[in-house]
């Protein structure tokens, strides 16, 4: 009985876990998102500041981090160990 209980926690702990970190990764694909629109607004203005090809940059990384996040680490915490190790438990 007890270590049904430990599974059943181990699931809400892994659910939770990827509830938490999808909400924190939509928040800053959102708040990269705001920032682009606003370097393309302002360009003339921003293009004779090094500033704004060092954020550019750092914005086109952080966009690929939450792809990768999306892609891998999201579904992991959704998913269950015997996905990834191929050993399935009958």
């Amino acid at each position: 009985m007890k270590i049904f209980h430990l599974i059943e926690m181990d699931i809400m702990a892994r659910n939770v876990g990827g509830i938490i970190f999808l909400l924190l990764t939509t928040m800053g694909i959102f708040a990269n998102s705001i920032l682009v629109m606003i370097f393309v607004n302002g360009r003339e203005y921003f293009t004779s500041n090094f500033f704004y090809l060092l954020s550019y940059q750092l914005i086109i990384c952080d966009f690929l981090i939450y792809i990768s996040q999306l892609a891998l680490t999201i579904p992991a915490c959704f998913l269950s160990v015997e996905t990834f190790t191929g050993k399935f438990i009958k």
